[in-house]
């Protein structure tokens, strides 16, 4: 459980420490634009778990995966999401795992860029709150389990979908 809530934290983010029975970790979302999220993620790696990149996990949509699908990889490039070219940047380096959630690709021809940035399409609306969860459970598994079991589990065909 979260000590007091998301606060202010370093490098233009927001942080919520929380102490859990096993362990504490940082929830934290960089309050900076999508394509400089790397600055505050160096800062936040800086502070939090130095140079150990593998306890970070990135959460970000992703355009190529359908809407409500989960896909968790150990590393890898950007595959063209600019928040993640910036933090691979600033940490100089591919090497942390990532939570993708699908948002899959605009159907009524808009640009990408103005299609992530707008809201979703009503349709997409439902069963939203319960994709979210799934991308929150996610993350408990891979902080309860380690990398290898989440990406099992997450990335397996019986993972629950929206």
């Amino acid at each position: 459980e979260a000590r007091s809530g998301f606060r202010p934290g370093p490098g233009k983010s927001v942080v919520a420490e929380v102490e859990s029975a096993a362990f504490p970790y940082v929830l934290a979302k960089p309050e900076t634009y999508m394509n400089s999220s790397g600055d505050a993620v160096r800062v936040l790696a800086e502070r939090y778990i130095g140079s150990d990149v593998e306890r970070l996990l990135v959460v970000h949509d992703d355009l190529d995966l359908d809407m409500g699908s989960l896909k968790m990889v150990r590393h890898g490039g950007s595959g063209g999401h600019r928040g993640v070219a910036s933090v691979i940047e600033k940490l100089q380096t591919e090497m942390f795992p990532r939570v993708k959630m699908g948002i899959g690709r605009a159907q009524r021809g808009e640009d990408p860029e103005e299609f992530v940035l707008s809201s979703f399409y009503p349709g997409q609306k439902v069963g939203l709150d319960q994709y979210i969860g799934l991308g929150a459970e996610a993350v408990i598994i891979w902080l309860k389990e380690g990398l290898e079991n989440a990406m099992n589990l997450v990335n397996s065909p019986s993972w629950a979908q929206f």
